[in-house]
């Protein structure tokens, strides 16, 4: 499908292929089946967080290590906002940990 959001929203272009990538990839390869993604990533919040690491480089843990990322030291904010939301709704999250505080 195509999208519908504003060129000028303020969402991040390289969150939004981070996020694109992911879910083709993953779905794909079935990496979300993994043991080293269950393990670590049991949450949805847990993984917007881990996504917001693949692009800046940060470690997601001891085990999901992170490497030269694009160079900024963004949080996950964009990633949470494309990968969690749902027409019709507002959601509010807090950061440092990621997490849901309300629809």
């Amino acid at each position: 499908p195509e999208c519908d959001l504003e060129e000028s929203s303020g969402m991040s272009t390289s969150s939004a292929v981070i996020c694109y990538m992911w879910m083709a990839l993953a779905e794909r390869n079935g990496i979300q089946k993994l043991p080293r993604f269950t393990d670590n990533l049991q949450t949805p919040e847990e993984l917007y967080s881990y996504l917001g690491f693949i692009e800046n480089g940060q470690n997601c843990g001891s085990v999901l290590v992170g490497d030269k990322g694009v160079g900024t030291f963004g949080g996950s904010e964009d990633h949470t906002a494309i990968m969690s939301s749902q027409p019709g709704k507002i959601k509010m999250f807090s950061y440092c940990p990621t997490k849901h505080e309300g629809t």
